[in-house]
């Protein structure tokens, strides 16, 4: 008796489109960027505070 049961056939292989150059990295040194931004607005607004101040105090008159 011949078994009506079929080899399953072999998975296709996985296909989707890969850009030039991975996603990650670029996501990575984005957010790098981003925390290096802050930490520099995060530190120069005490600066821009005392500038702003003195400017305010010592006005000529």
């Amino acid at each position: 008796m011949v078994s009506i049961a079929r080899e399953p056939r072999p998975a296709r292989p996985y296909i989707h489109a890969r850009p030039e150059f991975p996603i990650r990295p670029i996501v990575s040194a984005a957010r790098q960027v981003t925390g290096y931004l802050l930490l520099g607005v995060c530190l120069a607004l005490p600066l821009i505070a005392a500038l702003a101040l003195r400017a305010y105090v010592f006005v000529p008159r």
